[in-house]
């Protein structure tokens, strides 16, 4: 079971990855791919940006994200 410490602090990574989210969703709306092969680069850009921000997290040992059940 987990110390109630650390599951206190995942409470302000969660809404910050929240606001990160939203503010990337309200700022790239100027990304509309419209072809199959900008639709797969951006696919593939956004998978590459996704497995490093995960590396630094998991390689840093820091606080994660509470998983969904």
């Amino acid at each position: 079971m987990r110390s109630t410490v650390q599951a206190q602090c995942q409470f302000p990574v969660v809404f910050l990855f929240g606001f990160f989210i939203n503010l990337i969703m309200k700022y790239a709306t100027w990304v509309t791919p419209v072809n199959y092969f900008e639709q797969a680069v951006l696919c593939l850009l956004s998978c590459v940006i996704l497995a490093i921000g995960v590396f630094f997290e998991v390689k840093a040992a820091l606080t994660y994200l509470p998983p969904s059940l």
